[in-house]
């Protein structure tokens, strides 16, 4: 099978595991560039500004060359982050549900760890950015997606995921890299730009 079908398999089963984590969360009341042009390093890519972000009064800066794909459900947005050559790309996703939803910090680190065959070690961090708390975390191995339960899907060996938890004013907004390791470690150093640009902004009112 040819790598660009499979990431797009991949890609398809990370929108539908974030969906039924929400709705699971919920119930329980816990909570652009073009690919194609030459890539600039990740240390040096320009920033953009992403768009507002009304619910959650949180706005961010995304990486130039990470391309915003369509909407989706329960998303802020969605970025594929391409590689610097082939065909090989990781998905960003940004998560907004609602004041007090999403489940605490612990919860969904144990759930992304989870989601690797044998359950992943995370390596995690805590900082500042724009006066609000970030919980970052990153994990490593064989990813294992799956869907309400039932048996994993595709295995995806040699997989990082990046994730980070940002304590907004408004509730919890929930970052998640996941892609092949190489085109994840690459943008790592993007990734964190990202996280350190989330700034507060005043509440809209009616």
């Amino acid at each position: 099978m040819r790598a660009a079908p499979i990431m797009a398999i991949v890609f398809g089963l990370i929108g539908a595991l974030s969906a039924c984590d929400a709705r699971r969360d919920r119930a329980a009341d816990t909570a652009s560039g073009d690919p194609r042009r030459s890539m600039a390093s990740p240390h040096t890519t320009p920033m953009v500004e992403a768009p507002p972000a009304t619910t959650s009064c949180v706005p961010w800066d995304a990486p130039e060359r990470w391309k915003l794909e369509p909407g989706r459900a329960m998303r802020l947005a969605t970025y594929r982050v391409p590689a610097a050559s082939g065909d090989d790309a990781a998905e960003c996703a940004i998560y907004y549900f609602g004041p007090g939803q999403g489940g605490d910090v612990r919860s969904n680190f144990e759930r992304w760890a989870g989601e690797f065959e044998g359950g992943a070690k995370l390596e995690s961090s805590r900082f500042d950015a724009g006066g609000m708390k970030v919980d970052r975390a990153r994990a490593h191995g064989t990813w294992m997606p799956h869907v309400d339960g039932a048996d994993p899907a595709m295995p995806a060996r040699d997989f990082t995921l990046l994730g980070a938890i940002v304590e907004g004013p408004n509730g919890a907004i929930f970052v998640k890299l996941i892609g092949p390791s190489p085109v994840v470690d690459a943008a790592a150093p993007e990734f964190d730009r990202l996280l350190h640009s989330f700034r507060k902004t005043a509440p809209t009112t009616p």
